[in-house]
């Protein structure tokens, strides 16, 4: 019988370490997940508004931002057209 070349056992405990540290870490990580997600009760934050988005009074906007350009590509339109939606 041949003995097992030195290099080759050291790759089956460098495999095989990778492997065990993997699988412990995988093991580590899910016990210390919580039992059950936290979600803040909404009526006890007590948030007043009007449900309205809040907007600066300085903030100045038109009516049209983009007049005239409505996004359409300039040059090579490379874009692919999506004829079915499989």
């Amino acid at each position: 019988m041949r003995k097992p070349s030195i290099y080759k056992q050291l790759l089956a405990f460098f495999i095989a370490g990778i492997v065990i540290f993997t699988t412990l870490g995988g093991w580590i990580s899910v016990q210390a997940e919580t039992e059950s997600p936290i979600s803040p009760n909404t009526e006890q934050l007590n948030l007043v508004g009007d449900g309205k988005p809040f907007k600066p009074d300085d903030l100045k906007q038109s009516e049209k931002p983009y007049d005239g350009d409505r996004g359409i590509p300039r040059g090579i339109d490379n874009r692919i057209p999506m004829l079915s939606r499989n």
